[in-house]
């Protein structure tokens, strides 16, 4: 890459990292605070103010009860509703003289907006992208990014990956033989094998070099199982006795062609591999950084071989610890810049509907999942703020577009979790006050309120300098946070 590509390059990419920030972090407030405005204005509770941005005032006009304002920095806006603020607890009109299921309506409003977002930009990118293509099989190369090892390599959109190294098949069980090795061992069809003897693996050749070296109480597989129920039985450990015979065999078998060793060791455990997918090859790249790959393509009929050299990289990789507990440490890997994934179709208008509601539902429920996991510590919990999010957001703009939205509407379903946490100053707050005042049949004083949403505000802003310390050291010793 010449120096003026460079340049070039870095110009281009820092507008459009802004701007996605903009939009995803914009939006997602903006929907949030608009729930609030519209949902008072429906139940005749006054809004003061409704701004678009943050920070100095760009336009300003009142229209009736309500100045709406314009303001220099796209990364959200407020709604300031009659009545909140201190000393405006009896003001008429106001929220707090209204019935509580209203006040309860207006402060669950932001949530329930976050959702529709979530669901329109999961709608966008099903539309945009497609669906998988399940009449067609494959790996297809969706987009190289540009200024990367891939994209300097020749790789194109739509080149089909056929083979790495030779390799034709990753860790994907499709089929187990009734007795054999993996049966006996509890493995089942649709299992994926992660980890060998605790180190990520990529390839079946991976499992036949640590059965050529086992010991005596075998190898111990990490598979993951796609009918847990709990985040903790997602991963399951498996141990493998390889007797002296099967060490032995294992050992003569790699030494003969990766995909002739790939099915061998099929053979030899009683399992038919399902191919190559995705996240197999990135597992593949991640853990060859600096080394020449070889990649066999199909691309407009013919088979074309393309040689590239993943740049190392930090990033947060998946591990499990030996007591279960799903960890993401910072580790170096290996990277080429490319976008992976399966033929797609045009979905149509119910189907990808339904395909945007499921994804929107799948995020919600990811979140309670991981929040639930970590107080339950099945999961470390490796939390990211803003500076984390806006970084992830610019990391996503470099891919595209399609990206940035799919980002946005995970970052909006997020948000909407998050907002019904019972802690001030999240909206889960107001309507857990409003439920006591229900069950106590009286109002909360002023004194109390306000004690209690500073003290909130107070710890939130401790929490979020401590999270955004960190997310600048990652920064600056990893590139990444």
């Amino acid at each position: 890459m010449s120096s003026f590509d460079f340049a070039l390059e870095t110009l281009v990419r820092a507008p459009n990292a802004i701007l996605a920030i903009a939009v995803v972090l914009g939006l997602a407030i903006l929907f949030h605070e608009a729930g609030h405005f519209f949902a008072a204005r429906l139940c005749g509770v006054g809004v003061e103010e409704f701004a678009v941005g943050l920070g100095p005032v760009l336009w300003r006009r009142r229209r009736g009860d309500t100045v709406f304002s314009l303001r220099l920095l796209p990364f959200g806006g407020f709604a300031r509703i009659a009545g909140m603020e201190p000393g405006q607890a009896d003001m008429p009109g106001g929220l707090y003289t209204r019935p509580r299921y209203v006040q309860a309506l207006i402060f669950a409003s932001g949530v329930v907006m976050n959702v529709v977002l979530a669901l329109l930009l999961f709608t966008v990118v099903v539309f945009w992208q497609g669906l998988p293509d399940e009449k067609r099989q494959g790996v297809m190369v969706t987009r190289p990014i540009r200024g990367t090892p891939a994209a300097q390599a020749g790789f194109r959109k739509g080149d089909q990956v056929l083979a790495i190294d030779g390799h034709r098949d990753n860790l994907w069980i499709g089929q187990v033989q009734p007795g054999g090795v993996a049966a006996r061992a509890g493995l089942r069809e649709e299992m994926y094998i992660s980890f060998v003897n605790e180190r990520i693996a990529a390839v079946p050749s991976d499992l036949l070099a640590a059965m050529a070296t086992a010991g005596p109480r075998g190898i111990v597989l990490t598979v993951m199982n796609p009918e847990a129920d709990r985040l903790r039985d997602a991963y399951t450990r498996v141990r493998i006795l390889v007797p002296p015979g099967l060490r032995l065999q294992a050992a003569e078998t790699l030494k003969k062609p990766a995909v002739a060793a790939d099915q061998a060791v099929g053979r030899l455990l009683g399992i038919t591999w399902r191919g190559l997918t995705p996240s197999g090859i990135a597992d593949y790249i991640a853990l060859r950084p600096g080394k020449p790959i070889i990649f066999t393509v199909l691309r407009a009929g013919q088979v074309v071989e393309l040689t590239v050299t993943p740049a190392p990289t930090w990033e947060r990789v998946l591990e499990v610890g030996p007591d279960g507990m799903l960890r993401t440490p910072h580790r170096q890997v290996g990277r080429i810049g490319i976008v992976l994934g399966t033929p797609r179709r045009r979905p149509g208008v119910a189907e990808g509907l339904k395909s945007a509601g499921f994804a929107t539902v799948s995020s919600v429920a990811t979140l309670v999942t991981a929040i639930r996991a970590m107080v339950s510590r099945e999961i470390e919990a490796e939390l990211g703020g803003p500076i984390a999010i806006m970084a992830m957001t610019a990391e996503q703009a470099r891919i595209g577009w399609d990206a940035v939205l799919n980002w946005g509407g995970l970052i909006s379903a997020n948000l909407a979790v998050l907002n019904l946490i019972p802690f001030p100053p999240f909206d889960g707050s107001y309507l857990l006050m409003v439920l006591l005042e229900a069950i106590a049949r009286r109002r909360i004083s002023e004194r109390v309120r306000l004690a209690v949403t500073a003290a909130g505000f107070v710890l939130i802003l401790i929490v979020f300098a401590v999270f955004t310390f960190s997310d600048i050291v990652n920064l600056v010793r990893y590139r990444t946070p």
